[in-house]
Formats: structure tokens, sequence, C-alpha cells
């Protein structure tokens, strides 16, 4: 879903995206690196607080050149460090928005989110639906239909 987002706004609404996977245990460096890869950045830095300033001087520079940016930080499951991921609230207020995900609105609230959308299940149908649809005509296939619609249903 998040994926399909980038997609769509990509190019429309802001100059640059950024992802990096958080997961449950975040591994600072991992998602530095992530976020550097995207931005065509080579990290010098030792520590999280160094890597973390060189991310936050090269969005300070998306701020001065007036680059809309979107920074999405994907599974997140608790509150975070945004001053060693790069970002500081004193730069990014207009040209630079951050978009998390997670399963927990306490972890939103945590991590002091401004906006909160719950994206609910998927009823059976429509999960179907859109399996069939990303996956594509193999679904048809008899040996492999009734796997795909169980896989459908339990992840819906």
């Amino acid at each position: 879903l998040v994926k399909e987002l980038i997609k769509t706004v990509e190019n429309k609404l802001f100059d640059k995206v950024v992802m990096a996977v958080v997961s449950q245990n975040p591994d600072y460096e991992k998602i530095q690196r992530e976020i550097a890869d995207c931005l065509g950045l080579e990290l010098k830095g030792q520590s999280n607080k160094g890597r973390g300033g060189e991310i936050f001087q090269r969005f300070k520079e998306f701020e001065d050149k007036k680059v809309k940016a979107l920074i999405v930080l994907d599974d997140v499951w608790q509150e975070l460090n945004f001053e060693w991921i790069g970002l500081s609230s004193q730069y990014h207020q207009k040209c630079i928005k951050v978009l998390f995900t997670s399963r927990d609105e306490k972890v939103c609230q945590k991590n002091k989110s401004l906006d909160n959308v719950h994206v609910s299940v998927l009823l059976e149908d429509e999960a179907w639906s859109l399996f069939q649809e990303m996956a594509g005509d193999v679904v048809n296939i008899p040996d492999i239909n009734q796997i795909a619609r169980h896989v459908a249903k339990e992840c819906g």
C-alpha cells in the first residue's frame, strides 16, 4: 500500500520521495543508509548522531532550495529518535513531510503524529480482487487458485 502511495505522489506532489523500513527493532544505521541511498548521499559519520547530522544537512539544503520531499518510514513499532534519523523538526516545516506507518495507533501518538489515518482490513472479496490484480492470470490456474484464495483471505 505504501509503495502504491509513493508511485502516486512521486513527481506529482513531491520532488523527492525517500523510504526506509524501520521494523520491530529499529536499526538506526540501516535506516540512515536507506535514506542516504535514496538521497544519493554517502555517509561518513561513525555514530548515529553523526550520520543523522549528515542527513539533516541534506534535508536543510532541500528546504533552502524549496525542494518538496516526502520521507516515508514504514513499519514503525515504537517511538523513534528522529534526530538520529536526520529529521529534526526545526527545518522540516513546509517542504519536507514525514509519513510513517504503524499497526498501533499508540505508536503514532508517541511519535507525535499530527494526522492519523486508520486503514482497515479489506473485506474478503476486496482482498481477492486486489490479489488477482497484483498476481495476474496465474491465479486462474486450478492448482494455484485454491492456495491463492486462501492467501488473499488470510492477508486481507
